[in-house]
C-alpha cells in the first residue's frame, strides 16, 4: 500500500487529520507525510477543511479532509505588534 493510499485510508478512518495527526497514524516522517498530502491536494483528492497550529506561535498548517470540497482560507497572520501584545499579556498573568 503506497504512502497516498494510506493517507486516504487514516483520513477516511479517523476523519480530517493534520499533517502532524497523520503522521502518527501512518508512522511515516512529517516531509514524507507533507508531500504526499500537498500531491493528493492538487490532484484535487484532498481539500483543507480548517487549519490549525501546533504551538501557540508556530505557522498554521492545513486539515486535510477527503473529497474535492472548497479550501477553507488561510486565518491571517498576526502583525508583529499584535504579537507583542499578546507575549506582553501572558508575561503578566504569569506574574
Amino acid at each position: 500500500m503506497t504512502l497516498k493510499e494510506r493517507l486516504m485510508l487514516a483520513i477516511e478512518n479517523v476523519g480530517p487529520s493534520s499533517v502532524n495527526e497523520l503522521c502518527v497514524l501512518t508512522g511515516k516522517p512529517r516531509d514524507m507525510v507533507f508531500r504526499a498530502a500537498n500531491a493528493l491536494h492538487r490532484a484535487g483528492q484532498l481539500h483543507i477543511s480548517d487549519w490549525t497550529r501546533s504551538a501557540e506561535v508556530g505557522r498554521f498548517g492545513g486539515v486535510y479532509s477527503l473529497g474535492a470540497g472548497e479550501d477553507k482560507p488561510r486565518p491571517v497572520a498576526k502583525t508583529s505588534t499584535e504579537r507583542v501584545h499578546a507575549f506582553r499579556r501572558r508575561q503578566g498573568e504569569q506574574a
